[in-house]
C-alpha cells in the first residue's frame, strides 16, 4: 500500500495505518511517499519512479 505521508486532505498517518492494519494479507508493505503534500504527486509517483513496483512484481510473478 502506498500513502502520501503529508496528504493535507486526510490524517495520513492515522488513516493510512488503520487501512493498512485492516488489510488481511500476510504479505503486505506500507510505502510512504515523502516528497510532497499534493495528492496528484502521489498519483504520478510510480510512473516517475517505477523501480519499487517493478521489483514487487518481479518477486511475486515468478
Amino acid at each position: 500500500m502506498a500513502q502520501l505521508r503529508r496528504d493535507f486532505l486526510i490524517d495520513a498517518e492515522k488513516d493510512g495505518t488503520e487501512i493498512f492494519d485492516a488489510i488481511g494479507a500476510k504479505d503486505k508493505e506500507l510505502f510512504a511517499i515523502e516528497d510532497s503534500d499534493q495528492r496528484f504527486y502521489a498519483y504520478n509517483h510510480f510512473g516517475q519512479h517505477p523501480a519499487r513496483l517493478i521489483n514487487w512484481f518481479d518477486t511475486r510473478m515468478k
